[in-house]
């Protein structure tokens, strides 16, 4: 969620220097917010995993669900730390007067990609595929929304040279 913020909150920012093709500074804003939302994710992505247990025992105090849980973590943290370059490639998307890819970057995390692996990594793994999904959705939608992000950006890069 934090990096979802920080995101969210600079896409005015991103919005002003893709409109004014201010391209150094767009570039300087997007390789910033890569390395701030790295970080944060994995702070805070190590944080939860380092205290799993006293995380989890805070909600669960069924020592066998609280185990279970606990296994499951690395799964959901995993892909902490490069999640951000998601959310950034969705705001960007919206800055850019992008609204098709922008809804379609909204929807592939928990949607598009989160409902179909469930099923299938349930299905073929049991419970531990539940929170693998997780991992396999973020993972992809951190890779489409990179791509996307670049290819936007080399866009307005190409047209100004034009």
């Amino acid at each position: 969620m934090l990096q979802m913020g920080i995101c969210m909150g600079i896409q005015p920012l991103l919005a002003y220097n893709y409109g004014a093709e201010d391209i150094p500074r767009l570039k300087e804003v997007i390789q910033k917010v890569v390395v701030l939302t790295t970080g944060v994710g994995t702070i805070t992505g190590g944080f939860c995993y380092l205290c799993c247990h006293q995380i989890i025992g805070m909600f669960i105090k069924d020592v066998a669900v609280a185990r279970m849980g606990e296994d499951l973590v690395l799964f959901l943290v995993i892909a902490s730390p490069i999640i951000g370059i998601y959310y950034l490639g969705t705001n960007f998307m919206q800055a850019s007067g992008k609204a098709l890819l922008a809804t379609f970057m909204s929807l592939l995390r928990q949607g598009a990609l989160l409902i179909p692996f469930l099923y299938l990594l349930h299905a073929f793994i049991g419970m531990p595929g539940i929170a693998a999904a997780h991992m396999a959705a973020d993972l992809l939608s951190v890779a489409i929304g990179g791509v996307l992000l670049l290819r936007q950006y080399n866009h307005l890069v190409k047209g100004r040279k034009t």
